[in-house]
Formats: structure tokens, C-alpha cells, sequence
């Protein structure tokens, strides 16, 4: 009876501890866990703000070098088409004793210039006449129905170039006949050069004849020379000797552009320069002075300077972006960004702290439920010497405390359900934006937000295997198989602009699997690649993914590139954790990379190592088991 009297007054000194060492847990659980939860949110919303904000630059920036390639590319191969279209005209001389001036006109009509070459002034045919024979020439020319023909300007010079056939033969065309062209440096340049190589020269920056008093354009010509025939061309000499004239075309550098890429792209600024520098005496064209309807800023996101060569001349292109490239969704996509995260931080806290409070309650019940037990059992020893009486009371108390530990267990259940919940709230929070939001989206801002949720479901299914992996080690890859190719394509598509540069050659069987599982076999993949293009030298990536069948079940898949290499005595220094080759100012990296490719390449049964044979690049191997039948069977027995 004293030994009871003694339990009865230590026990409720035991619980007023456990009482306060719950409290302090609650507590700490509470406002702790929730502000670090906060915070940590806070840090990936910053985080996923500033991806959003250099991707979008990113994307800008590939955009406008697509754009000015294009336009580079399109005046390049209009310039070869009318190198290509004089060519014509002089086999035709080539091909004939005497073109006549009606000839001249039925092939130059039969060319369709205006259509296939909108933008060119003229088709033409300049003669070289000699002193001795220019008042012959002339004669020529006047008794064909030219009366006042004449070369143009006049006075005596050691050799002379009679404009004689320029096709459309009207309007400002008719101003040209009978120019000297040869009297012009600038041409004379250009024409000099064609007759001592044979081959396409286009002159500097002139003013065309055509030209009247309205809309001047500064302009160019093109010349081909045509020889005698009969006569050797070999030297430089010979074909000096041999000239019989030029076959050429003029350009209004205005209009040429305007039939080269129409009216020209809205969101792209280009200049012309004549020679290779940059100088506003030098300047030939200027897409913004040319559109009426743009107003010349001195804001330009992007700017980038271009060279290109035609007919031995060169050229200097000067691109520029106008206000409004970046589209208005465009721009504020990081904001939306940032206000969704904002959005799901402040969800988790208020989550959080909601479990907080459901933890207290459930602690205050059990505290309750613990003093009325106390009470029952100071019940039950004053009533000792009623046995019956004891045991009711006992029992009481034993069900009283059952119904307790019944409702820690639920409380237990319920926490461990709450704590999934957050997880479903971002995802559904993530449907909100999409379902409720999508349609202020234009169609690009539509097809990022599904990249960003289709990359953000790999992203978690990535995680969530990698995890599975690390718990459960080869039960995770029990009965799986992949296939090489679908390996390769997903990592591929999963690194996306990031290798958008590379040459990449893929050499596997397609109908190859191997025992694993796919995501993790495709993180590996994607690590490789992504380490090639990361570590990569001057030159362009040039990558190469390969498979060979070896004994025992076993293939080998290599991954070789161009980059700086790996030296023989690093080779199995980079599979350590941490372990890194170069500073973080040369090349960005946490040095951990390849130590899990390496992990999950021995655990699916393989090795991965670094070929030090190969002397260009870098060549990495590893070695992964077929999916047999035979392979599966076996390991699937030593799973099980």
C-alpha cells in the first residue's frame, strides 16, 4: 500500500516533463520549420526568377542571330543568282558571231528578271573600243536608229567601254546609253579586275547614271568580261588582249533589297557599308531610314556586325534590333514566374503553420485525456480497499488510455496525409496558372509554359527515380529494361539549346535495350553530353555516341568529343566526389557529376571509365548488361 502511495507522486512529475519536452518540440516544429520552409521557397522562387529572366535572353538572342544569318544568307545567294544570270549572257556571246540588239532583248525577256530577280535595274552589254575605232563604233550604233549616239563623256582616253544593250531599254535605263564606264574609277576598278581574272567583280559604291533628281539611291555594278574567241585567255596578258567587252548589271542598292527580302523584317535594323569598315561616308543602305513607319532610337538590345564578300568586294553588315523585339509575354514571363512563386511560398507557410496548430490541439487532447487518467487512477487507489471498485476504475482508465493512443495514431495518419498535401497544392497550383491563365499567353508564351511543365515532369520524375535509387539500390531497376536509342533521344531532347551548335553522330543498334532503368541510364547519357559541351575547345562541338556488342551480355556505349581532353593521370581522379579539374572561372561544375554517373553505372552492373588511348577529346566507356531473356531471369532470381 506505501509502494503504491509512493508511484502515485512520482508519475505526475514524469508526465509534467514529458508535457514540457512536447511543448518545446511543438514549438520548435511550429515557427522553426515553417520560416525555414519560407525561406528555402523564397530562395527557389529567386532562383527560378532569374533562370526565367537569362532564358528569355537566351532565346532573344538565338532569335535575332537567326534572323541576321537570314538575311546575310538571302542577299548572299540573290548576288550568286545574278552572277549566275550574267554567266548567261556571256555564253550567249560565246555561242554567237554577232549578237544583235533585238537577240539581246528577246533573252534578256526570255530570262524573266523582273521575276525571278526583282530589284535590278538593268541586264546590259558594255563594248570595249579601242581609239582607232571609236568613230566606227559610233557610226555603228547611229546608222542601227541612234542618231545622236554618242561615248559619253567626252575627250580622248587610251581605251574606251560604249554602254550599247541595257535591258529594260526605257525610262531611266535610257540615260545610260552610250556612258563610258571605263572613263569612272570606281568602275574602272571593278572592270579591270574582271577582265585580268575572268571571273565575277562588283565595284564599289557609285551613283548610278540612271539616277534623276528624285529618290537617289547610292549604287553598285557587276561585271562579267567576254572575250574574243578563238583567242588564249591563260595569262593575264592574253585576256587583256582578247577583251571584247562586259556583260553587266547595275544596282540601285534600294530597290535590290526591297526585291531580296520584300519589306524586310520589323523587329531587325540592318546597315550596308561599302569595304570593311564601318563609316557613315561608306554607309550604302540603312533598313531604318528605308521604312517610313520606324522611328530611329537609339535603344537596341542586340547589335552584331557581319562581313560579306561579292565579287572580290567586300561588304560590312551592320544588324541591330528594334524596340519590341522581345515580345511583351516574353518579358514578363519571369514575373509571372516570380509572382507564382511568391504565391506557392506563401501556400507552404500557411500550410506549415496550419499542421503547427493541428499538432498543439492534438497535444492539448493528449494532455487532457493524460490528466483524466491521473484522476482515475487517484480514484482508484482511495478506493483500494473495494476491489471491485478498483478494477471498474482500472478499466476505465485502460480505455480512456486506449481512446488516446487511438487518437495519436489517427493524428499520426493525418500529419503524414497533411505533409503530402503541399506537394499536391504546387502541382495544383501550377494547373491554375495553366488552366486560368494561359489564355493571356500568345502562342510562344503557350508553347514555353508547356516546355517549362513538361521539363518540370521529367525534372520530378528525374528526382523522384534518383531517389528510389538511392533507398531501394537494385530493387528500383528489378525487371526493367530500356532501349539505347530512346536513352540517347531523351537526353538529347532534354539538354535542348544547350547543344543546338553541336554536330552530334549517333551509331547504335535501334532495336538495342539494356537491364535498367531508363531515367537513371538517361541522367548518364545526359551528363556526358552535357560535360562535352560544357568542356569544349574553340571549334565546334562535334560529338559521337556509339554501341558494340561484347561477350557475356554485355555492350559498350561510348560518348567521344572534339573538347579540351582529359589527361591520362586525371582519368580516375574526375569520377571522385567533389573532384574537380579546372576552377570554377574556367568552367562551371559541382564536381559530383560524374561520381553518380558512376554510382548508377556500377549498380546496374556495368563499369565507366575514361579512354586514355584517345588523343583528340575526350572519349568516356561504359559498359551496361543486355536485356536478355537470360540476363532478366537471373536478376530477377538474385532480387528475389
Amino acid at each position: 500500500m506505501s509502494t503504491e502511495a509512493s508511484v502515485g507522486h512520482i508519475e505526475p512529475r514524469t508526465s509534467e516533463k514529458l508535457k514540457e519536452s512536447r511543448w518545446s518540440f511543438a514549438n520548435m516544429h511550429g515557427s522553426a520549420l515553417a520560416w525555414v520552409i519560407l525561406g528555402l521557397s523564397a530562395l527557389i522562387t529567386i532562383a527560378a526568377w532569374h533562370i526565367s529572366n537569362e532564358s528569355v535572353e537566351q532565346v532573344s538572342k538565338s532569335r535575332f542571330t537567326f534572323k541576321t544569318q537570314d538575311i546575310r544568307t538571302a542577299i548572299g545567294k540573290r548576288m550568286q543568282e545574278q552572277e549566275a544570270a550574267l554567266w548567261g549572257g556571256v555564253g550567249l556571246f560565246n555561242s554567237s558571231e554577232n549578237v544583235t540588239r533585238e537577240e539581246w532583248a528577246e533573252y534578256a525577256a526570255a530570262l524573266q528578271l523582273e521575276k525571278y530577280l526583282p530589284g535590278l535595274q538593268g541586264y546590259g552589254y558594255a563594248e570595249s573600243v579601242r581609239p582607232a575605232n571609236r568613230d566606227r563604233h559610233v557610226n555603228r550604233i547611229r546608222s542601227e536608229g541612234f542618231p545622236d549616239f554618242d561615248i559619253r563623256p567626252e575627250g580622248k582616253r587610251e581605251i574606251y567601254s560604249s554602254i550599247i544593250y541595257l535591258e529594260p531599254f526605257r525610262d531611266r535605263n535610257l540615260r545610260a546609253f552610250g556612258y563610258d564606264m571605263f572613263s569612272e574609277p570606281t568602275r574602272r576598278e571593278a572592270m579591270e579586275r574582271a577582265r585580268d581574272t575572268g571571273e565575277a567583280a562588283v565595284s564599289g559604291m557609285v551613283t548610278l547614271v540612271q539616277e534623276t533628281e528624285s529618290d537617289i539611291q547610292r549604287g553598285f555594278l557587276m561585271y562579267l568580261p567576254v572575250y574574243k574567241k578563238g583567242l588564249p585567255i591563260n595569262t593575264v596578258e592574253e585576256r587583256r588582249a582578247a577583251l571584247r567587252g562586259f556583260v553587266y548589271s547595275p544596282f540601285r542598292i534600294k530597290d535590290l533589297t526591297r526585291g531580296i527580302l520584300g519589306k524586310g523584317d520589323t523587329e531587325i535594323d540592318f546597315r550596308i557599308y561599302d569595304g570593311a569598315i564601318k563609316s557613315p561616308e561608306r554607309l550604302m543602305y540603312d533598313s531604318a531610314k528605308a521604312d517610313a513607319s520606324f522611328i530611329v532610337t537609339d535603344e537596341s538590345l542586340f547589335s552584331t556586325t557581319a562581313s560579306l564578300r561579292n565579287g572580290g568586294h567586300p561588304w560590312t553588315l551592320e544588324f541591330n534590333t528594334r524596340p519590341g523585339f522581345v515580345s511583351t509575354a516574353d518579358k514578363q514571363q519571369p514575373m509571372y514566374i516570380a509572382i507564382g512563386g511568391i504565391l506557392i511560398d506563401i501556400l507552404l507557410f500557411l500550410t506549415i503553420s496550419s499542421l503547427s496548430h493541428q499538432r498543439r490541439r492534438a497535444l492539448a487532447i493528449a494532455e487532457r485525456m493524460t490528466g483524466e487518467l491521473r484522476m482515475a487512477k487517484d480514484t482508484a487507489e482511495e478506493a483500494a480497499r473495494n476491489e471491485v471498485i478498483l478494477r471498474t476504475s482500472t478499466q476505465e482508465a485502460n480505455a480512456k488510455l486506449k481512446v488516446a493512443n487511438e487518437g495519436l495514431l489517427k493524428f499520426t495518419s493525418i500529419v503524414a496525409h497533411d505533409l503530402r498535401s503541399p506537394l499536391k497544392r504546387i502541382e495544383s497550383f501550377v494547373g491554375i496558372l495553366r488552366d486560368d491563365y494561359q489564355s493571356s499567353f500568345d502562342n510562344e508564351g503557350k508553347d514555353i509554359l508547356m516546355r517549362i511543365e513538361r521539363g518540370s515532369s521529367r525534372m520530378r520524375l528525374m528526382l523522384d527515380s534518383l531517389h528510389n535509387y538511392a533507398k531501394y539500390s537494385d530493387v528500383s531497376i528489378k525487371g526493367k529494361n530500356a532501349t539505347v536509342k530512346n536513352i540517347v533521344e531523351n537526353a538529347i531532347e532534354t539538354l535542348g539549346e544547350e547543344i543546338a551548335d553541336a554536330r552530334i553522330q549517333i551509331v547504335i543498334d535501334e532495336e538495342c535495350k539494356v537491364r535498367g532503368d531508363p531515367i537513371l541510364l538517361e541522367h548518364v547519357v545526359q551528363n556526358l553530353i552535357g560535360n562535352s559541351i560544357k568542356f569544349r575547345g574553340k571549334a565546334r562541338s562535334e560529338i559521337s555516341i556509339a554501341t558494340r556488342t561484347m561477350e557475356n551480355d554485355m555492350i559498350e556505349m561510348s560518348v567521344s568529343d572534339n573538347g579540351i581532353g582529359i589527361e591520362p593521370k586525371h582519368a580516375d581522379k574526375v569520377f571522385g566526389m567533389f573532384s574537380r579539374l579546372h576552377n570554377e572561372d574556367e568552367f562551371e561544375g559541382t564536381g559530383i557529376g560524374l561520381a553518380v554517373c558512376k554510382n548508377i553505372v556500377i549498380d546496374h552492373g556495368g563499369d565507366i571509365w575514361v579512354d586514355t588511348s584517345c588523343t583528340k577529346g575526350t572519349r568516356i566507356v561504359m559498359t551496361l548488361q543486355l536485356a536478355t531473356g537470360e540476363v532478366m531471369k537471373k536478376s530477377e532470381s538474385l532480387a528475389a
